[in-house]
Protein backbone atom coordinates (compact mmCIF):
# COMPACT_ATOMS: atom_id res chain seq x y z
CA UNK A 1 0.00 0.00 0.00
CA UNK A 2 1.23 3.45 -1.00
CA UNK A 3 1.57 5.58 2.26
CA UNK A 4 -0.66 8.74 2.30
CA UNK A 5 2.45 11.07 1.84
CA UNK A 6 3.45 9.20 -1.03
CA UNK A 7 -0.07 9.19 -2.47
CA UNK A 8 -0.42 12.85 -2.18
CA UNK A 9 2.86 13.94 -4.16
CA UNK A 10 1.59 11.46 -6.88
CA UNK A 11 -2.04 13.60 -6.56
CA UNK A 12 -0.28 17.08 -6.62
CA UNK A 13 2.05 15.97 -9.11
CA UNK A 14 0.06 17.10 -12.40
CA UNK A 15 -1.67 19.81 -10.95
CA UNK A 16 0.91 22.69 -12.41
CA UNK A 17 1.43 19.97 -15.54
CA UNK A 18 -0.12 21.90 -18.62
CA UNK A 19 -2.57 19.84 -20.96
CA UNK A 20 0.19 18.72 -23.67
CA UNK A 21 1.60 16.78 -20.63
CA UNK A 22 -1.67 15.60 -19.28
CA UNK A 23 -2.24 14.28 -22.47
CA UNK A 24 0.43 12.42 -23.07
CA UNK A 25 0.48 10.89 -19.61
CA UNK A 26 -3.21 9.72 -20.32
CA UNK A 27 -2.17 8.26 -23.35
CA UNK A 28 0.48 6.37 -21.59
CA UNK A 29 -2.34 4.93 -18.85
CA UNK A 30 -1.42 7.28 -15.96
CA UNK A 31 -3.87 7.11 -13.83
CA UNK A 32 -3.13 9.94 -11.91
CA UNK A 33 -2.88 11.70 -14.96
CA UNK A 34 -6.14 11.00 -15.59
CA UNK A 35 -7.72 11.88 -12.55
CA UNK A 36 -6.02 15.40 -12.81
CA UNK A 37 -7.66 15.93 -16.30
CA UNK A 38 -10.79 15.22 -14.68
CA UNK A 39 -10.27 17.38 -11.72
CA UNK A 40 -9.05 20.74 -14.40
CA UNK A 41 -12.27 19.95 -16.24
CA UNK A 42 -15.12 19.01 -14.73
CA UNK A 43 -16.61 22.36 -13.75
CA UNK A 44 -16.39 23.06 -17.33
CA UNK A 45 -18.07 20.07 -19.04
CA UNK A 46 -21.05 20.12 -16.02
CA UNK A 47 -21.70 24.03 -16.84
CA UNK A 48 -22.24 23.98 -20.31
CA UNK A 49 -25.38 21.45 -20.35
CA UNK A 50 -26.47 23.52 -17.31
CA UNK A 51 -26.37 27.14 -19.79
CA UNK A 52 -28.21 24.88 -22.63
CA UNK A 53 -31.02 24.90 -19.78
CA UNK A 54 -30.83 21.13 -19.15
CA UNK A 55 -32.11 20.00 -15.29
CA UNK A 56 -29.32 18.72 -13.20
CA UNK A 57 -30.18 15.26 -13.17
CA UNK A 58 -29.79 15.32 -17.26
CA UNK A 59 -26.44 17.54 -17.17
CA UNK A 60 -24.81 14.42 -15.08
CA UNK A 61 -25.82 12.51 -17.48
CA UNK A 62 -24.57 14.59 -20.15
CA UNK A 63 -21.35 15.36 -18.33
CA UNK A 64 -20.76 11.33 -18.19
CA UNK A 65 -21.28 11.40 -21.98
CA UNK A 66 -18.81 13.68 -22.59
CA UNK A 67 -16.15 11.99 -19.91
CA UNK A 68 -16.85 8.34 -22.03
CA UNK A 69 -16.20 10.17 -25.25
CA UNK A 70 -13.40 12.28 -23.76
CA UNK A 71 -11.67 8.46 -22.48
CA UNK A 72 -12.47 6.74 -26.22
CA UNK A 73 -11.42 9.78 -28.63
CA UNK A 74 -8.50 11.96 -26.82
CA UNK A 75 -6.44 9.95 -28.35
CA UNK A 76 -7.65 11.66 -31.71
CA UNK A 77 -6.59 15.11 -30.42
CA UNK A 78 -4.10 15.83 -32.76
CA UNK A 79 -3.04 19.36 -30.92
CA UNK A 80 -2.84 18.67 -27.02
CA UNK A 81 -3.17 22.86 -26.60
CA UNK A 82 -6.75 22.72 -28.06
CA UNK A 83 -8.53 20.68 -25.20
CA UNK A 84 -10.23 23.05 -23.90
CA UNK A 85 -12.25 23.96 -27.06
CA UNK A 86 -12.06 19.89 -27.99
CA UNK A 87 -13.92 19.30 -24.80
CA UNK A 88 -16.38 22.38 -25.21
CA UNK A 89 -17.40 20.78 -28.98
CA UNK A 90 -17.90 17.72 -27.61
CA UNK A 91 -19.92 18.92 -24.39
CA UNK A 92 -21.94 21.29 -27.22
CA UNK A 93 -22.54 18.31 -29.63
CA UNK A 94 -23.39 15.79 -26.57
CA UNK A 95 -25.93 18.63 -25.65
CA UNK A 96 -27.51 19.48 -29.00
CA UNK A 97 -27.74 15.85 -30.20
CA UNK A 98 -29.95 15.60 -27.07
CA UNK A 99 -31.97 18.02 -27.72
CA UNK A 100 -32.74 16.92 -31.59
CA UNK A 101 -33.17 13.24 -29.57
CA UNK A 102 -35.89 14.91 -27.03
CA UNK A 103 -37.48 16.80 -29.88
CA UNK A 104 -37.57 20.08 -27.26
CA UNK A 105 -37.20 22.09 -29.68
CA UNK A 106 -38.17 22.31 -33.90
CA UNK A 107 -35.75 21.73 -36.66
CA UNK A 108 -35.12 24.96 -37.16
CA UNK A 109 -34.64 25.76 -33.29
CA UNK A 110 -31.82 23.45 -33.04
CA UNK A 111 -30.07 24.50 -36.42
CA UNK A 112 -30.09 28.43 -35.27
CA UNK A 113 -28.62 27.47 -32.38
CA UNK A 114 -25.78 25.42 -33.55
CA UNK A 115 -25.67 28.65 -35.72
CA UNK A 116 -25.35 31.23 -32.44
CA UNK A 117 -23.05 28.76 -30.77
CA UNK A 118 -20.45 28.37 -33.69
CA UNK A 119 -17.97 26.02 -34.55
CA UNK A 120 -14.38 26.66 -32.25
CA UNK A 121 -12.96 29.36 -32.08
CA UNK A 122 -14.85 31.05 -29.29
CA UNK A 123 -13.81 31.09 -25.70
CA UNK A 124 -15.90 29.31 -23.35
CA UNK A 125 -17.38 32.56 -21.83
CA UNK A 126 -18.11 34.36 -25.19
CA UNK A 127 -20.14 30.70 -25.80
CA UNK A 128 -22.02 31.12 -22.76
CA UNK A 129 -22.81 34.71 -23.36
CA UNK A 130 -24.26 34.50 -26.79
CA UNK A 131 -26.16 30.79 -25.33
CA UNK A 132 -27.89 32.91 -22.85
CA UNK A 133 -28.98 35.67 -25.01
CA UNK A 134 -30.47 33.46 -27.09
CA UNK A 135 -31.94 31.53 -24.66
CA UNK A 136 -33.06 34.87 -23.19
CA UNK A 137 -34.51 35.73 -26.72
CA UNK A 138 -36.28 32.34 -27.11
CA UNK A 139 -38.22 32.70 -23.67
CA UNK A 140 -39.01 36.39 -24.88
CA UNK A 141 -40.45 35.52 -27.89
CA UNK A 142 -42.22 32.48 -25.93
CA UNK A 143 -44.70 35.53 -23.87
CA UNK A 144 -45.67 37.62 -26.99
CA UNK A 145 -49.29 36.66 -28.71
CA UNK A 146 -48.87 34.05 -31.51
CA UNK A 147 -48.52 36.64 -34.44
CA UNK A 148 -45.71 38.65 -33.08
CA UNK A 149 -43.66 35.87 -32.27
CA UNK A 150 -44.34 34.35 -35.95
CA UNK A 151 -43.69 37.50 -37.32
CA UNK A 152 -40.68 38.11 -35.57
CA UNK A 153 -39.16 34.68 -35.99
CA UNK A 154 -39.84 34.82 -40.02
CA UNK A 155 -38.00 38.36 -40.52
CA UNK A 156 -35.23 38.02 -38.02
CA UNK A 157 -34.70 34.27 -37.05
CA UNK A 158 -35.16 32.06 -40.31
CA UNK A 159 -32.00 31.55 -42.26
CA UNK A 160 -32.54 33.35 -44.67
CA UNK A 161 -35.46 35.66 -43.22
CA UNK A 162 -38.61 35.64 -45.12
CA UNK A 163 -39.50 38.92 -46.94
CA UNK A 164 -42.14 40.73 -46.09
CA UNK A 165 -44.70 40.01 -48.43
CA UNK A 166 -43.66 36.20 -47.78
CA UNK A 167 -44.81 37.34 -44.22
CA UNK A 168 -47.80 38.96 -45.11
CA UNK A 169 -48.76 35.90 -47.23
CA UNK A 170 -48.09 33.40 -44.10
CA UNK A 171 -49.94 35.60 -41.49
CA UNK A 172 -52.90 36.50 -43.98
CA UNK A 173 -52.75 40.03 -43.82
CA UNK A 174 -51.95 43.12 -45.75
CA UNK A 175 -48.51 43.84 -47.21
CA UNK A 176 -48.93 47.33 -45.35
CA UNK A 177 -49.12 46.27 -42.05
CA UNK A 178 -46.11 44.20 -41.67
CA UNK A 179 -44.21 47.34 -40.88
CA UNK A 180 -46.04 49.06 -38.19
CA UNK A 181 -46.70 45.66 -36.70
CA UNK A 182 -43.22 44.65 -36.68
CA UNK A 183 -42.32 47.88 -34.66
CA UNK A 184 -45.32 46.89 -32.40
CA UNK A 185 -43.51 43.56 -32.05
CA UNK A 186 -39.94 44.23 -31.66
CA UNK A 187 -40.88 47.08 -28.34
CA UNK A 188 -43.13 44.57 -27.46
CA UNK A 189 -40.36 41.93 -27.58
CA UNK A 190 -38.17 44.71 -25.66
CA UNK A 191 -39.90 45.29 -22.65
CA UNK A 192 -39.77 41.40 -22.33
CA UNK A 193 -36.38 40.92 -22.54
CA UNK A 194 -36.32 43.75 -20.02
CA UNK A 195 -38.76 41.95 -17.84
CA UNK A 196 -36.89 39.02 -18.00
CA UNK A 197 -33.22 40.43 -17.66
CA UNK A 198 -34.55 41.97 -14.21
CA UNK A 199 -36.18 38.43 -13.21
CA UNK A 200 -32.56 36.73 -13.46
CA UNK A 201 -30.86 38.96 -11.70
CA UNK A 202 -32.95 39.10 -9.00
Amino acid sequence: MIPKQVADVIEQSFIDADDEVLVHECMLGNQDAWAQLFERYSRLIYKIPLSFGFPALEAEEVFQEVAIEMVDCLSTLQDASRLHAWLVTIARRVCIRRLRSAKRYNTVDVDLLENVIGEGGDSLEAMLIRLDEYRLLRSALSTLEQRCATLLTELFLKDPPLSHAEVAAVLNVPLGSIGPTRARCLEKLRKQVERLTLVGTD
